[in-house]
């Protein structure tokens, strides 16, 4: 105690050895000792690093959840589009299918299809075929199922008459298809006669009246054309069709439509006088191959080429920018036969991109009409605007009737709102400064443009208030024959 005492009194720090290897802390190695000074201060930025990467990692799993869960919805609304697609096409290929052996099956080409069902009876051979028969499945199924591809058919089966010397001469000099003038309105009436001779029954007072109107404008010419000629001519309706629509059409050609547009022509070709007109589709293709073939007929001359020239012109004067027009000419003509393009003189030769472009457009049209455009259910008619509900035979030859919109021209097209301003034609019309519905062209600035004596003229006009059977025909025809058409239409109806 007494020890202890003393030791107390020491003074405060005089602490003995043992107490102050007691209380001392237990020593650190010199290695360890440097990391240890250095982990108090920095544990809360380790501490702060750590929760922040952890709080990064569960974001970066919520982004992937909502990415995934994105992908799913995005996945999911694909496939929906994918099977409404398939769906809509699969709609579309029955609804035709369905519509076309409806057609065949009720229409007039009825008895020439195998019925179904019970009692089935076996077609009538397509020999048995009238020309009413022909002219209705013409009219009803073929032209409808076919009708822009038939429309460029007709188109280019003009271009292959200038390949007839005799034919372009005569074009070339009474000057009807050598101008920006005189060219539209003759594609314009032709395009609405032989629409309206095939539209209406061969007995029906329009058809009759559209081919006396033909019967008195040739009549003019008759001295000039050979009968050959005039057989070419009306079987390149027959050959061309079926040509391009066995080529690029969105599906095959029955016998019975092939053997009823060959009849109606073949009709028609008898009730318009022409002699030796081939009596079968067969026929008809055997003599314009012949023709083509034969170097005495069917050969260059230089009218070739001015008239050949002012329908491309036509064809494509919608087209702005001559680069643009230039390079749709060389597409269109990798579509026409080789000995065709030689004869016509035509010196834009296409390259093989030409041809592949062609081809492919060709392709393209047939696959979008099959799968993607419904079946049309009604037969008006593709050139012209239908006639008013109502009418009676013979006062409908008193109405003026228009022409649907089209790429080629104006004439005869309503000048409504929107074939002037709205539609995509008008539009193109617009830019590449094209007559639209409703317009003319002065009589001074039309000679300008025509460059050709004020005497062979006519005043280009685009015929707003539409046309009359009994006067359709070139400018110089409006007004005169009337009598003379009524009396051949009398006749075709008997």
């Amino acid at each position: 105690h007494n020890h202890s005492r003393n030791s107390l009194n020491r003074a405060p720090g005089a602490l003995s050895s043992t107490m102050v290897a007691t209380l001392s802390p237990p020593p650190v190695l010199p290695a360890v000792a440097p990391a240890a000074a250095a982990l108090s201060p920095a544990a809360p930025a380790v501490l702060a690093a750590v929760l922040a990467a952890a709080s990064a990692a569960v974001r970066f799993r919520a982004r992937r959840a909502d990415a995934s869960r994105r992908g799913l919805a995005q996945l999911v609304l694909l496939l929906r589009t994918v099977a409404g697609a398939l769906a809509y096409v699969t709609a579309v290929r029955f609804l035709r299918r369905r519509h076309l052996l409806r057609s065949l099956a009720t229409g007039p080409g009825a008895r020439f299809v195998a019925a179904s069902g019970q009692g089935r009876r076996p077609p009538a051979p397509l020999a048995d075929m009238t020309p009413e028969e022909a002219r209705g499945i013409t009219r009803g199924i073929f032209v409808p199922q076919f009708g822009a591809l038939v429309l460029v058919a007709d188109q280019l089966a003009l271009l292959k008459t200038y390949a007839v010397p005799t034919i372009s001469s005569l074009l070339a000099r009474t000057r009807q298809l050598c101008s920006g003038l005189c060219t539209p309105r003759r594609v314009a009436d032709t395009s609405v006669l032989l629409s309206e001779a095939i539209e209406h029954p061969f007995e029906h007072p329009r058809s009759a009246t559209a081919v006396a109107r033909i019967n008195w404008l040739h009549a003019h010419y008759r001295k000039y054309i050979s009968n050959k000629d005039m057989i070419y001519t009306l079987a390149l309706f027959i050959t061309e069709p079926l040509t391009w629509v066995g080529r690029y059409g969105w599906r095959r050609i029955t016998d019975v439509e092939r053997h009823a547009l060959g009849l109606t022509f073949i009709e028609l070709a008898r009730r318009m006088g022409i002699r030796d007109f081939p009596d079968s589709v067969d026929g008809v293709f055997a003599f314009a191959r012949d023709l083509e073939a034969d170097p005495t007929h069917f050969y260059f001359h230089e009218d070739n080429l001015r008239v050949a020239g002012s329908t491309f012109d036509l064809l494509l004067s919608k087209i702005p920018f001559a680069a643009a027009r230039d390079q749709v000419k060389r597409v269109v003509v990798a579509g026409l036969d080789p000995h065709l393009v030689r004869t016509l003189g035509i010196k834009e030769a296409p390259n093989q991109v030409h041809h592949a472009v062609f081809q492919a457009l060709m392709r393209v049209q047939a696959a979008v009409i099959a799968n993607l455009v419904p079946p049309i259910f009604d037969a008006e008619s593709v050139m012209l605007e239908p006639l008013p509900a109502g009418l009676d035979p013979v006062q409908s030859l008193s109405v003026r009737r228009f022409m649907r919109e089209n790429t080629a021209s104006s004439i005869y097209v309503r000048p409504s709102l929107w074939n002037r301003w709205l539609s995509p034609i008008s539009l193109l019309s617009r830019i590449a400064n094209q007559p639209l519905p409703g317009s003319s062209i002065p009589y001074g600035e039309a000679a300008d443009q025509a460059n050709v004596e004020v005497a062979h003229l006519e005043v280009y006009s685009t015929n707003p208030k539409g046309f009359l059977l009994e006067e359709a025909g070139p400018a110089a025809f409006v007004g005169k024959g009337v009598e003379e058409v009524r009396l051949n239409a009398a006749e075709l109806q008997r």
